[in-house]
């Protein structure tokens, strides 16, 4: 089973790193708090970082790669540095050997960029099996908006064809090809779908688009787009943005919109609500 672990910063450290430049004098377990989680499809840990082992993880402040690179200071003032490097990377790899028990089946996504943990960073969000995962969310609605374009939407639209009863789909032009045209082609011919297809031209853009839909539907996201209006979006609409944009779902529900949002950041934030949901639609039968 394939890990997520979600970096965060733990609130109120700031102020232990006030303490200069020193080391934290603490084990490198004291320095973070975990949670775990099982969430079907795969495992997913959260770890709360201390400001100071957030410090240490990213790396050289673009002051001291600077000096570093002009090679300012005192023979001492380098040895120094040199040392606390050193000290840097063993905080940091102890810290990568006690939350990574898998290499081979975990990445990391970072609440906020931490260089040290770029080479394992999660870049799945279009994938097949992390769409398949978030579509759970929207079991039981069947009239569907696509927004944007992905290339698993072939795969995925036929197993779900039959039981929808709209399929409305709002790309840019650049983005409907061969291929997309078959996916529109087949829906129709094999399935009766009849799909009301709108091309974006190379100067429009979502935000200045009505994305109007009268009936509660499923929104599937792939636009990437911060701001979208959702003001004609129907009450009870469920909408995933498989993109995971703070922006939108900080716009969408923070808004009296009756649209309720979900992604993946989302779920790895409040991991509790989206075990309550889930259970909560499986158990209403929506979820086979």
């Amino acid at each position: 089973m394939d890990t997520i672990i979600y970096l965060y910063k733990l609130k109120g450290t700031d102020r232990q790193a006030e303490g200069a430049h020193a080391l934290p004098e603490l084990h490198i377990e004291e320095l973070y708090e975990r949670e775990d989680f099982c969430l079907r499809d795969y495992h997913l840990t959260r770890v709360g970082m201390r400001e100071e082992l957030v410090q240490i993880c990213m790396g050289d402040t673009e002051e001291e790669s600077s000096r570093r690179k002009k090679g300012s200071g005192g023979f001492f003032a380098k040895r120094r540095r040199r040392k606390r490097r050193r000290e840097e990377l063993l905080y940091r790899e102890q810290f990568l050997h006690s939350i990574r028990e898998d290499a081979d089946h975990t990445v990391f996504v970072c609440e906020k960029p931490i260089p040290y943990f770029a080479p394992w960073e999660f870049n799945g969000y279009f994938q097949p099996d992390w769409v398949e995962h978030l579509l759970r969310y929207g079991e039981g609605l069947h009239d569907v908006l696509i927004l944007g374009q992905a290339n698993c939407l072939s795969e995925l639209m036929y197993p779900r064809a039959q039981s929808f009863r709209s399929l409305r789909w709002i790309v840019p032009e650049r983005q409907f090809k061969r291929e997309q045209e078959e996916l529109v082609d087949i829906l129709y011919e094999e399935y009766g779908l009849a799909v009301e297809l709108r091309l974006l031209g190379e100067d429009e853009h979502y935000r200045q688009s009505r994305i109007a839909c009268r009936q509660p539907s499923l929104v599937l996201d792939f636009s990437e787009e911060d701001r979208i209006p959702t003001a004609d979006v129907a009450r009870g609409s469920v909408w995933l943005d498989m993109a995971c944009s703070e922006e939108k779902r900080r716009r969408m529900e923070d808004r009296d919109t009756g649209i309720s949002y979900f992604s993946l950041k989302k779920e790895w934030k409040q991991p509790q609500k989206a075990l309550n949901y889930l259970d909560t639609i499986s158990k209403n039968g929506y979820n086979t």
